[in-house]
């Protein structure tokens, strides 16, 4: 796999959103800040979303490349 900065930060935004949802979890059993239930809920689903977005990268395996960066001058 190429430098993939897209997975890169997918994996980043899933690992910080599952700790969010650690600690959510913690005050909700430890703390009983139950109203912290929602906020759990909430950062597990971004997590989700983030993992799958980066095994699509991870399988889209393209990487980048100068050439994609950027659009050429249509021809007149």
């Amino acid at each position: 796999m190429k430098d993939n900065v897209n997975y890169t930060l997918d994996m980043i935004g899933a690992w910080g959103f599952g700790m969010m949802a650690a600690l959510a979890l913690y005050g909700v059993i430890a703390l009983g800040a139950w109203w912290h239930i929602g906020t759990m809920l909430m950062c597990v689903a971004v997590a989700k979303a983030e993992l799958a977005d980066a095994r699509k990268e991870k399988a889209d395996d393209s990487g980048w490349s100068k050439q994609d960066d950027h659009m050429p001058y249509p021809e007149e």
